[in-house]
């Protein structure tokens, strides 16, 4: 663990310094905060604190920031700042806004907020209690509590604490369009990849969720007699492991949900509970506690359940099979009050609030970006990668699909970490479902393609569409999911024809072509199929001819004569043709042997030509 202080002097650095280091044994390394006088200033010291902070910890994981008051001081002892403050989009320069950026662009640290910050909203409703207190009287005991709690597995990675929502509340009063997540959900797991996957997932569609590794955080947050830290927001939707074994369970033995629900009475009241599951029932005792479960999940339980086991094919089967899918619209059911990508979007124009977004945002949204392309490119875990995808997420979401170039590069990012995740995790299958994170591709940039120019738009879509598919076919080719690699590289031939024609309109007169052949590439039993047809067609129309002339003729005997003039690119058979009656060859009776040979040139020659490059693929890598 990284403990850090974000402070304008020394004292009360050196005082809780001497304090944790003699009750506790850490070390607290000090972050130096300037006021900032100037934008220029304002700016730069944004950029210090978060490399000085990536700087000395680890992608800034497992970081914890104590936060001095006398940074939000106003000027008089007896005010200080509200949390309606941390506002980014404040005009004004001071260091509420700066903190507020700060907690923005770096989501995986717990940000603590010491006695002295009056972090009460404009209806005087407490905020949540895991990232402050008031009550100096009880700063050892919250200090311990916080310690503790981080120490066994608190991960603000996807807003538990409800911080960075608070802030995202301010900034819609002025940027419409940045989601914001009310409901709050829990992953529960002790396997750490699982646990990160199944939070991911429901971050993803709209919520903020506790990520539960730990028996030490499971109480925290399920066990209503813990009166010292409660949570802001009762828990709607649940992903556990039914056969969970937690590192510090102390023999507590979690497999009967029913017994679990008695332990823990947060669980009996949530909404929506999804068991996941590897389903072994090995042992009667197994049996008979699988069959107990399921009864109580049944009968007993008042909310929904479902059981989905183990291994799932990813983020988009996931939510399918946790019963988050519309089916008759084929997209994913978000939570009910987020909304993505933002209904209504301003078109591009002079008025209103501009096609731009906010150049504090930005700054946010590129330090993201940065640090979530350099977490990418060095991960070899799931971790790393998931830590990535949330880092591109945050900044997409930011964006509002303003900034149209930026966003794009979100959400790729967003995408790319997706996928590096679902090939690199062991507990998924092995095909992942490629065609809804197309669709959810195209939804995506069609929205951000709305601030383009209209001459534009279109060209930029595919553009934007085309260069995110191929990123993600050589993603899939890194991991060797070559039936993946080939949807999205017969997607990106589809759009880049599409493309080709986008740019100059007379090229529709070849456009059929093209297509044709792309429809042939999509798979090699497809192009086996319609070779096939083919043969079977011309067969039938040397059938019919024969026949129309008196000839007596077999139809099986037509096929031949067709496969032998599609496939091998031989002369007709004349024993076929002249006997009897004969037949007079002519420039019309002659295209029904030279179009079949020459169309079959064309497909056999494409066909092994294709064939030469998936096997390539496949035995180089």
């Amino acid at each position: 663990m990284n403990f850090f202080m974000l402070t304008t002097g020394c004292n009360i650095f050196s005082s809780l310094e001497r304090y944790l280091s003699y009750t506790h044994h850490f070390r607290l390394q000090r972050i130096k905060f300037y006021p900032s006088d100037s934008h220029s200033t304002f700016i730069a010291e944004f950029n210090r604190i978060v490399e000085e902070l990536e700087k000395k910890t680890n992608k800034l994981r497992n970081t914890v920031v104590f936060i001095d008051p006398q940074i939000l001081h106003v000027g008089n002892s007896s005010s200080s700042y509200l949390l309606d403050e941390l506002d980014p989009l404040n005009s004004s320069k001071g260091p509420a806004q700066l903190l507020s950026m700060l907690i923005l662009a770096t989501p995986e640290i717990h940000w603590v907020f010491l006695p002295g910050i009056n972090l009460y909203g404009k209806n005087k409703v407490l905020k949540n209690k895991y990232f402050y207190t008031f009550d100096i009287d009880k700063l050892s005991n919250f200090i311990r509590n916080t310690i503790d709690f981080t120490n066994t597995g608190l991960i603000s990675l996807f807003d538990s604490c409800n911080l960075r929502n608070s802030i995202r509340e301010k900034i819609i009063e002025k940027e419409k369009g940045v989601p914001v997540r009310n409901e709050c959900a829990a992953a529960i797991d002790e396997e750490i990849s699982y646990a990160l996957l199944n939070a991911y997932t429901a971050y993803r569609f709209g919520y903020r969720v506790w990520t539960v590794t730990t028996f030490e955080v499971m109480k925290h947050i399920f066990q209503n007699n813990n009166s010292n830290l409660k949570l802001d927001c009762d828990i709607k939707l649940v992903f556990e492991d039914l056969y969970l074994n937690f590192p510090d369970r102390n023999d507590e033995h979690l497999s009967d949900i029913e017994d679990r629900d008695d332990k823990f009475e947060g669980l009996a009241n949530v909404n929506e509970r999804i068991l996941v599951t590897v389903g072994h029932k090995i042992g009667s005792d197994n049996k008979n506690k699988w069959q107990k479960n399921l009864s109580y999940l049944k009968f007993t339980f008042p909310g929904r359940s479902k059981v989905l086991y183990k291994p799932l094919s990813g983020i988009f089967d996931l939510w399918k099979k946790a019963g988050k899918w519309n089916w008759y619209k084929n997209t994913p059911k978000l939570q009910g009050d987020f909304t993505w990508p933002p209904k209504k979007i301003t078109k591009l124009s002079d008025e209103g609030s501009g096609h731009s977004t906010p150049g504090r945002l930005l700054l946010i949204v590129q330090s993201l970006l940065k640090r979530s392309e350099n977490i990418l490119r060095k991960a070899n875990s799931v971790e790393d990668t998931i830590q990535a995808a949330t880092l591109a997420l945050e900044a997409k979401e930011l964006l509002a699909c303003k900034t149209p170039t930026t966003a794009m590069k979100a959400l790729s990012l967003q995408h790319q970490a997706e996928v590096e995740t679902e090939c690199m995790f062991y507990g998924v299958e092995y095909d992942f479902d490629v065609k809804s994170r197309i669709k959810d591709i195209k939804k995506e940039v069609k929205a951000i393609s709305t601030w383009f120019h209209r001459s534009a738009k279109r060209r930029s879509q595919l553009n934007a569409e085309i260069s995110i598919l191929n990123e993600l076919a050589q993603r899939y080719r890194n991991y060797s999911q070559f039936d993946e690699e080939n949807v999205c590289i017969n997607e990106s031939r589809k759009l880049t024809n599409a493309l080709w024609v986008n740019r100059n309109p007379l090229r529709w007169l070849i456009w059929p072509f093209r297509a044709y052949i792309n429809f042939l590439l999509k798979s090699l039993n497809r192009f086996i199929f319609v070779m096939m047809l083919w043969v079977f067609l011309f067969g039938l129309l040397y059938w019919f001819i024969a026949a129309k002339q008196g000839a007596d003729v077999e139809f099986i005997d037509s096929i031949i004569v067709s496969a032998k003039t599609f496939l091998a690119f031989q002369p007709p058979d004349l024993e076929f043709w002249v006997h009897p009656p004969r037949l007079e060859f002519t420039p019309i009776r002659l295209i029904y042997f030279i179009f079949p040979a020459v169309l079959g040139f064309i497909h056999l020659g494409v066909f092994i030509s294709h064939l030469t490059m998936i096997l390539m693929r496949k035995t180089g890598g």
